[in-house]
């Protein structure tokens, strides 16, 4: 009887190569602070976000190029817009910013508005950013971005100084102000219908003894027009103080009766409000240019933004003279 054939035993199965080991994470980038002796200046913050905020609402809009200064306390932006009716002032202080700062040398170099906010844009959504400059007359400021697993640097020409007079900031007391979320200045603002050489008013009232406050928004077009208004009484405000909650709205005490009225472009006023992603709250001066009072004391309006985490930016808008007025 013919057996059968034992079946021979199938191949083995190839073996399965072990899969590639995950190669370990690049090492966090180590932030230096490097601080030499020699000339220098270094700016390290985690603000990049809100930095590049603020600078990509001054350029290209407002301003082309710009003088800053680095001195041994922080960083001073100052210049007037293109038209010259918008004073702008941007202090990042070592007292105000959450970061480091060194400085052993005051710098007051020429920047070009639209390459530094190129520059910025590279690396906002890296962690950190930090300025530096060496020597006692740089020829570029450079920008280096990191974050646990990249870092870039970015190296800007500085323009060629010229023999423009240093701009000064104005030394001007205000009589009165209103403060509010900022995002209820800016939906105020958006509100408007925006046209060729669009105006919007603004218009502070005070009641005689300074029990009521009205703080006015107006805008007129021959297509639309709006008003937002916004009133306040102290012993409200200060009841929403006392439970800890945001004052919606609030106005220096007076005693005297006050009204001021002024109108202004709102191409002007909607290129400051884009600040607002970088803020919480807005103090706002209002102008005063009344009749009764001679020129040189005239009063430009003043709008004030905190930068979260960096320092105090502030604007000076001249009135459009046609139509500002005002009276007590």
């Amino acid at each position: 009887m013919r057996q059968k054939k034992k079946k021979s035993d199938a191949p083995a199965a190839p073996e399965i190569p072990q899969a590639v080991a995950v190669l370990p994470p690049l090492p966090p980038v180590v932030r230096v602070f490097d601080a030499p002796s020699t000339p220098h200046m270094r700016m390290l913050t985690n603000a990049v976000q809100h930095f590049y905020t603020v600078i990509s609402a001054l350029a290209p809009a407002m301003l082309t190029e710009t003088n800053v200064t680095f001195n041994e306390r922080g960083m001073y932006l100052t210049a007037l817009n293109d038209s010259k009716t918008i004073f702008v002032d941007w202090r990042v202080t070592e007292d105000s910013m959450e970061g480091m700062y060194s400085g052993n040398h005051t710098y007051r170099v020429k920047l070009n508005m639209e390459v530094f906010v190129e520059c910025v844009h590279s690396g906002k959504k890296f962690e950190s950013m930090q300025l530096e400059m060496d020597g006692v007359l740089p020829e570029t400021l450079t920008l280096r971005f990191t974050a646990p697993d990249r870092s870039r640097v970015n190296v800007m020409r500085l323009m060629q100084e010229d023999d423009e007079e240093l701009i000064v900031v104005p030394d001007i007391r205000y009589d009165c102000s209103v403060s509010m979320p900022s995002t209820r200045f800016k939906e105020a603002i958006y509100s408007i219908h925006r046209s060729s050489n669009t105006r919007v008013e603004f218009e502070y009232c005070r009641s005689d003894g300074g029990a009521d406050y009205a703080f006015h928004i107006r805008s007129h077009t021959q297509l639309a027009s709006t008003e937002t208004s916004f009133r306040s009484r102290p012993d409200v405000q200060s009841a929403a103080a006392a439970d800890g909650a945001d004052p919606l709205f609030s106005s220096d005490a007076a005693d005297a009766a006050l009204r001021l009225q002024s109108t202004f472009y709102l191409d002007g006023i909607a290129s400051i409000v884009k600040v607002t992603n970088a803020t919480r709250f807005v103090t706002i001066y209002p102008a005063d240019v009344r009749d009764t009072l001679p020129k040189e004391e005239h009063k430009p309006m003043r709008i004030t933004y905190e930068i979260s985490t960096l320092g105090p930016l502030s604007f000076y808008i001249a009135p459009c003279l046609a139509d500002a007025s005002g009276a007590q």
